[in-house]
């Protein structure tokens, strides 16, 4: 991961367990998101990072869609 990357959003997004961890191996900073509402008022308050968010949701999804489509091929 680098700079301004995020991982566990679709826990809060879908209200399920969270399945992903990460471990640092060097110093960081980091946000901790624990409720959905405490991450909508993260967004509203960083458009920024929200546009990023949605963009790089876009692609996971897209990315997600190709390989779907490449199994259906088989």
């Amino acid at each position: 991961m680098k700079k301004g990357d995020f991982f566990g959003e679709m826990a809060l997004f879908r209200a399920m367990p969270r399945t992903a961890t990460a471990k640092a191996i060097l110093d960081c900073r980091l946000a901790v998101i624990e409720s959905r509402q405490q991450l909508e008022r993260f967004l509203v308050k960083n458009p920024d990072f929200s546009a990023k968010m949605v963009r790089i949701l876009a692609d996971r999804l897209a990315h997600t869609d190709e390989i779907l489509g490449s199994k259906l091929e088989e």
